[in-house]
């Protein structure tokens, strides 16, 4: 969607990453992760989770949207610091009455809550875990 752009690690790992760019969002950062499909919403959504290793520089404020087939899902979280990588775990039974079983999760979008220039929003993986 033109909010992201690949970057080196900028904590000094290997590979690359998804670095946020302002969104038209009131210049909150973006990544939207998206692809042919994650996973499918499990039945038993209590089972598992999905885990998202993002770090920030700024405020510690995010949102993540989960979603497919039309329905989406919000998450507002404050993550534990800033300057480092975090796992944030987002349950996927906080969904069920929203995305149901069988839905093909195919679009996963991070925002930085923090509109200011110097902040910035870094996403190395999304990933289907069980409980």
């Amino acid at each position: 969607r033109g909010h992201f752009e690949l970057a080196k690690d900028p904590f000094g790992g290997e590979g690359q990453v998804w670095r946020g760019t302002h969104g038209a969002h009131g210049g909150k950062k973006i990544v939207a992760i998206n692809s042919e499909g994650f996973f499918v919403m499990p039945d038993r959504p209590e089972l598992a989770s999905v885990r998202i290793r993002l770090a920030v520089h700024g405020g510690l404020d995010v949102k993540v949207v989960v979603g497919g087939d039309g329905k989406f899902f919000s998450f507002h979280r404050t993550l534990p610091a800033a300057g480092r990588w975090c796992d944030l775990d987002l349950p996927l039974s906080a969904m069920a009455g929203r995305v149901g079983g069988g839905t093909k999760v195919v679009d996963i979008t991070v925002m930085h809550k923090d509109p200011s220039p110097a902040a910035a929003l870094y996403v190395h993986s999304a990933v289907l875990v069980a409980n």
